[in-house]
């Protein structure tokens, strides 16, 4: 087992650093400067490591944040046609309904129109025919016809 030490040098002598020592077991072993120059270029290279990740983290975050945005607005104008479809959807049962009651105002007018009033029975038959295709339009309308006369009082079905 050879060790080469250097001898204490004068002040003025210049000082020669070990560059790699041998052991026993035949390793080598690095001086202490190299030993922290590498963990100062690991730990250098980890930084960078740690800002690339945080600036990627940072980038997917705001790809988020206007998917979001997106969706939220998406989201809002699916509401706003939904109700605009409903308010339409709605105008048109009701001008339906209101084309298929004009024939019968109509025969109404002509009924109550003294011009049109010939005797008793004719208004009593017009009324009759006039009742008959309300009922019927109100049957296409799923509106029916229920016995309540005689039957005990039921909140669910009657109103007072």
């Amino acid at each position: 087992m050879t060790d080469k030490t250097n001898t204490a040098p004068a002040d003025d002598a210049p000082v020669e650093e070990k560059t790699e020592t041998k052991t026993s077991k035949s390793k080598t072993v690095k001086p202490k400067k190299s030993r922290r120059l590498s963990k100062t270029k690991k730990l250098e290279d980890r930084i960078q490591e740690l800002e690339e990740s945080l600036q990627t983290s940072g980038e997917a975050q705001q790809e988020l944040q206007q998917q979001l945005l997106r969706t939220l607005a998406d989201q809002e104008n699916l509401r706003k046609r939904m109700q605009r479809e409903q308010e339409s959807t709605g105008r048109r049962a009701q001008a339906e309904v209101f084309r298929q009651l004009l024939p019968i105002i109509d025969d109404i007018s002509r009924s109550v129109d003294p011009e049109h009033q010939t005797d008793d029975v004719a208004l009593l038959e017009g009324i009759r025919m006039i009742h008959q295709k309300l009922e019927k339009f109100l049957e296409q309308q799923g509106v029916s016809r229920f016995q309540s006369q005689g039957e005990e009082f039921d909140i669910d079905l009657h109103e007072a």
